[in-house]
């Protein structure tokens, strides 16, 4: 049962007891405990124990859940992948969540769409933790690695300081006057030293903080409620819960903001782009052994100066995980087969924009002699509907009130922040991203008038959106973008996610781990065609 997690065996502790005697010289025997002892936790267990608290619960659901993601980053399957109740733990149990405050436990009762990514969010910071701190070294270990270690480690680092800055600081003997190499003075000396005693110091600090983390949390949740009740709790989420923000990006505002630019200024602050993008994020750096790095094309360096960096990020609304979530629900009511928004357009009778989600828009992409990966890489797909959705938020502004609205322009605008600013979590190759992004950048700067540019395909789908009513144009923008990102979440890319973490933790982490526990470990289908012909979808007749 998904909404009672029971048969839900998934570990969340084992408990290993071993013995104190060595047989022979390097081997130690171990022995489980018996079946009578609690050494298995697992959900089952954790969810029928009523003295548990409901934030304790869902701390061990994401210790549970981190496990089960942790195998994808060692390169083990996902054998619960392909099973039902997998697939029903995550759409009958964590989306169908009842907030609290509807005690009445009927159908009237609202969704709880925060509590999913609020579960996902802890997961992800037990993932960092892992990979970032040694908070997982501590909590595997014993009692020695946990505390005897650290202090003794730290105590001997002040020691053997002050003992060698003694030394250094004693005056030469006779006769060794001379056969000093280095001249240290004093003030290296104690410079040196004090950096070894603030890091003895933070070493200890760090293990007397472990108990207050999400780590330490069954053996000390008193202890939290103090720090939080004085102000001094710093949550170890990387993605903070109060603090959730959406990278946004806008090639239209970019272009727009450049080509406003005086010509003093352009020439003051595009030398000053181009090295800084040359040496900290130049994708053609990023593999210089491929035969495609030898034979790019040259991009204007104008280009860079559009590209120079993200706009401000926006609050990460409720509506967004809302439209996340059902458009979830629908691809599992669908077979589990994600799309590039072709299911969203057709469930809401759009058929006259599906040609917007086809494969044949990067047909007048002039890539030179770099071809983009057949149904994995979007990128044509993505900058097309973003350049409608930058032109109907400029052409029906006045409407841009309602919840649809907001889901669209942020959705739209984290898409063209992740084509731009990290095409490695996206599907395809990401040189193949970057390059078919500065084509369609140097299209949006020269207002290219060929109809078989990406940039005037995106005003042309622009247009066919702005002559429907504004209400039913968010609506369906909201849709696409929503199915959009779900099927950019896939990635056997663990690496990037990982490192990504490192730095903060991007959104499409969150989805793509949220996918991995529903059982989504790829994206299946993406042609349009499937779509159109699934006549169970269909109506009798459709609009032309």
């Amino acid at each position: 049962d998904p909404a009672t997690m029971t048969g839900y065996h998934y570990l969340v502790e084992c408990t290993v007891d071993p013995i104190s005697t060595y047989i022979g010289k390097y081997e130690t025997r171990f022995r489980i405990r018996g079946p009578s002892d609690p050494i298995i936790i697992d959900l089952d267990k954790v969810w029928r124990n009523d003295d548990l608290s409901p934030d304790l619960k869902d701390a061990c659901l994401s210790f549970s859940l981190f496990h089960l993601l942790r195998r994808r980053f060692f390169g083990f399957e996902c054998g619960e992948s392909s099973q039902p109740k997998t697939r029903d733990l995550v759409f009958k149990g964590l989306l169908a969540k009842k907030k609290k405050e509807n005690d009445d436990g009927g159908a009237s009762a609202a969704i709880d769409y925060d509590w999913i990514f609020k579960v996902i969010e802890i997961e992800l910071a037990f993932m960092y933790d892992f990979f970032f701190t040694k908070y997982a070294a501590i909590y595997y270990g014993n009692l020695c690695t946990q505390y005897v270690l650290p202090l003794v480690s730290a105590t001997l680092t002040v020691v053997t300081a002050f003992l060698t800055a003694r030394g250094l600081l004693r005056p030469p003997s006779e006769g060794m006057e001379g056969s000093v190499i280095v001249d240290t003075t004093a003030a290296d000396v104690y410079l040196t030293v004090a950096i070894l005693v603030c890091i003895s110091f933070l070493q200890v600090v760090q293990v007397m903080y472990y108990p207050t983390t999400i780590w330490g949390r069954r053996r000390c949740m008193g202890l939290k409620e103090i720090l939080v009740t004085i102000g001094m709790w710093v949550s170890t989420c990387r993605w903070s819960v109060h603090e959730q923000k959406l990278e946004q990006y806008s090639l239209l505002e970019s272009v727009s903001n450049f080509s406003s630019q005086s010509k003093l200024t352009k020439f003051m602050v595009k030398p000053w782009n181009v090295f800084l993008k040359g040496l900290f994020s130049n994708p053609f750096k990023l593999n210089p052994f491929t035969e495609r790095m030898v034979r790019r094309p040259a991009v204007p360096r104008h280009v860079w100066s559009v590209v120079w960096k993200p706009g401000e990020p926006a609050e990460l609304l409720a509506a967004v995980k809302k439209a996340l979530v059902q458009s979830l629900e629908r691809t599992h009511r669908h077979g589990n087969k994600l799309t590039n928004g072709a299911l969203s357009l057709s469930s809401s009778g759009a058929y006259e924009l599906l040609w917007a989600c086809s494969l044949e828009l990067r047909q007048g992409l002039e890539l030179g002699s770099v071809s983009l990966q057949q149904k994995e890489n979007q990128v044509c797909v993505i900058l097309t509907w973003h350049i409608a959705t930058c032109y109907c938020d400029k052409e029906l502004s006045a409407s841009g009130t309602n919840e649809h609205y907001e889901v669209a322009t942020r959705l739209s605008k984290y898409c063209a922040y992740l084509v731009a600013f990290a095409p490695k979590l996206l599907p395809g190759h990401h040189y193949d991203t970057w390059l078919a992004f500065t084509v369609v950048a140097q299209e949006a700067l020269r207002d290219a008038g060929d109809e078989e540019t990406i940039y005037r395909k995106g005003l042309k789908l622009g247009e066919q959106l702005k002559n429907v009513h504004a209400d039913r144009c968010w609506e369906v923008l909201a849709g696409f973008w929503a199915e959009m990102l779900l099927y950019l979440a896939p990635s056997d890319n663990v690496k990037e996610h990982v490192e990504c973490l490192a730095k903060g933790g991007e959104f499409i982490t969150h989805l793509w781990a949220l996918l991995t526990h529903a059982g989504i470990l790829d994206r299946g289908q993406s042609d349009i065609a499937d779509i159109e012909n699934n006549g169970g979808n269909q109506p009798a007749s459709r609009p032309t």
